[in-house]
């Protein structure tokens, strides 16, 4: 009888220890299970955000640099520089910013433009002709050389890549201010105004009215004059081939503000015909004025009744674009 109760005693032993056995297996399972939930309740990277707040700082640096910059252009897009000459002169000599570096890439350009840094630049002279440009990379400068023969003006379409800062301008090689920026649209009135005193001057005062007394007068009728004006735009030489639609000089000026009443009168001085026609290359012709076909020295003229904006190009060319804006 007591061997059966020693039995009894060491089987229930067995057993508590069995279930102990279990119930530590069963915390060691429990909690190799939450093991792996730990790392959700860690906080979110933050790797990024000090790169950022260091770079901040840098960016704020270099605004006021780029500010700087802009101040110092002195000639934006579509503007054009005029350099006035004496007789005689032989180099006109300019001076850019070294923070613009030239290139002394020659490029074969038509009869109206020059050859600066990889691209064509138009230009106009009155009182002489130009006969070679090159790049100097050493100094950053545009060296052109002209044969005056009276005094005259240059007048360069300004190309975004051509020329950028003017530092100093040279006149066989000595310091000059006798230069000025102006907007394209400016330069052509400029022109124009000129055109109608020399044409005044030699049908109307014979050639002896100076050019102070004719600027004078051209003010007065310009101030008196009422009613309808005709505004022109002209058709340059070598837009029958790509390239123009670069720097806005398919047409010149390429955008023509007028008033309701005006005339616009496109003038081709191109080696090639043109066309003015109302409308896009996208959506095509709108049938407000079409000029046919305007042959190599002709006019096409059209006045503007309405108010608006017209929008016209070249069907032979379509490169060629420009716009009226009627007030």
């Amino acid at each position: 009888m007591a061997a059966i109760d020693k039995a009894a005693i060491g089987f229930s032993i067995a057993i508590v220890a069995i279930g102990v056995a279990f119930a530590m297996s069963g915390e060691v399972t429990q909690s190799s299970t939450l093991a792996p939930v730990a790392p959700v309740e860690r906080p979110a990277p933050v790797v990024e955000e000090p790169e950022m707040i260091e770079e901040e700082p840098e960016m704020m640096d270099k605004e006021p640099e780029m500010m700087d910059r802009d101040k110092e252009m002195t000639m934006k897009d579509k503007m054009a520089l005029s350099i006035e000459f004496r007789a005689g002169a032989e180099t006109i000599e300019i001076l850019i910013s070294p923070s613009y570096e030239l290139s002394d890439e020659e490029t074969e350009c038509p009869e109206n433009k020059l050859g600066i840094s990889g691209h064509c630049v138009p230009y106009y002279i009155k009182g002489g002709m130009v006969t070679d440009a090159s790049v100097v990379t050493e100094d950053n400068s545009v060296v052109i050389t002209i044969d005056a023969v009276e005094d005259g003006k240059l007048t360069l379409i300004k190309s975004k890549e051509g020329i950028e800062v003017v530092e100093l301008i040279l006149v066989d090689g000595e310091e000059t201010d006798d230069y000025s920026v102006m907007e394209k649209s400016e330069m052509m009135k400029d022109k124009d105004r000129e055109a109608m005193e020399e044409k005044e001057s030699d049908a109307e005062y014979g050639g002896d009215m100076t050019r102070e007394d004719m600027a004078e007068e051209t003010a007065e009728k310009e101030e008196t004059m009422a009613g309808p004006q005709t505004v022109t735009v002209d058709m340059p030489e070598g837009t029958a081939f790509p390239g123009c639609e670069v720097d806005d000089t398919c047409y010149i000026p390429a955008d023509v503000s007028i008033n309701a009443g005006d005339t616009v009168s496109w003038i081709n001085s191109d080696t090639a015909a043109h066309t003015v026609t109302s409308g896009s290359v996208t959506d095509g012709p709108t049938g407000i004025f079409d000029s046919s076909l305007v042959m190599v020295g002709a006019v096409f003229e059209h006045t503007f009744e309405e108010a608006g904006t017209f929008e016209y190009f070249c069907m032979v060319h379509p490169w060629m674009d420009g716009t009226v804006t009627v007030n």
